[in-house]
């Protein structure tokens, strides 16, 4: 439904583009009408704003972990540019994109497959200073959240908030070393297993399957939506924005700009 939907409203946005290519540059227009809006209709994931003050915020208040292929979701959109769309604007486009994209000049990989997501930091890690997240779950919990120990000193401080769909909630938070594997005993971190059906919600961050940096969302049997994601990094010297591949109209290519400052 939601590819469909996208489908749609690029040709609506098309026809509007081909009208209006007298005023204004054509490639620019088209460039406009593929990117415009699809990694929020075909991912779910919406950025709230990019804020600087003593630090950088970078914040999202949507994104939806349920049982959608989101890879196969990309791959059949650009398809679908580089083939039909391609033949309704006489034009020649091919683009590289997928379900990442990257927060820079961090260097950080936001990745959504399905029912999990991750961000990916870049080393040496130091300009992370924290990451608070707020989710909202399509199934009851079962028991309360666990959470790993506390690493202390200068890491950054994870805070998980959970809510069940009773409206139960938790709220957790606790400074963790992004070079060191957090597990408790019995593998598991922030954690909340879930009830009909059984199943479990699961956030880490630190060395997760022997790669360091990394914060991970991860769920089975239940739907996630994130309502609040905040990561906060020590201030760039250049404007942060959201980059995802590159993007090519007779043969001049650019650039895939999400957002930015």
């Amino acid at each position: 439904m939601l590819f469909t939907k996208s489908y749609i409203t690029r040709e609506n946005e098309l026809r509007n583009s081909i009208t209006l290519a007298q005023e204004s540059s054509r490639e620019g227009l088209i460039e406009e009408d593929i990117i415009s809006n699809v990694f929020k209709e075909l991912l779910t994931v919406q950025l709230n704003n990019i804020s600087r003050k003593n630090t950088v915020t970078v914040s999202f208040n949507h994104a939806e972990l349920a049982d959608r292929d989101y890879s196969k979701f990309m791959s059949n959109y650009l398809s679908y540019i580089e083939n039909a769309y391609m033949q309704l604007t006489n034009m020649r486009i091919s683009a590289d994109f997928n379900n990442t994209f990257k927060i820079q000049p961090y260097k950080t990989i936001f990745e959504i497959k399905g029912n999990n997501m991750s961000f990916y930091f870049s080393p040496p890690f130091t300009n992370i200073n924290s990451i608070d997240i707020s989710l909202k779950l399509g199934t009851l919990r079962d028991g309360t959240c666990a959470q790993p120990a506390d690493d202390g000193g200068n890491n950054p401080i994870i805070t998980v908030n959970i809510e069940d769909v009773a409206g139960w909630t938790c709220a957790n938070s606790q400074l963790l070393s992004p070079i060191e594997d957090n597990n408790r005993l019995n593998g598991q971190q922030f954690y909340l297993a879930t009830l009909d059906p059984p199943g479990y919600i699961e956030i880490k961050f630190g060395q997760v399957e022997g790669t360091n940096g990394i914060f991970t969302v991860l769920t089975s049997n239940t739907t996630a939506n994130i309502t609040q994601l905040n990561v906060d990094y020590d201030l760039s010297a250049t404007k942060v924005f959201l980059e995802s591949g590159s993007i090519s109209i007779n043969n001049k290519t650019s650039r895939i700009i999400l957002a930015q400052e």
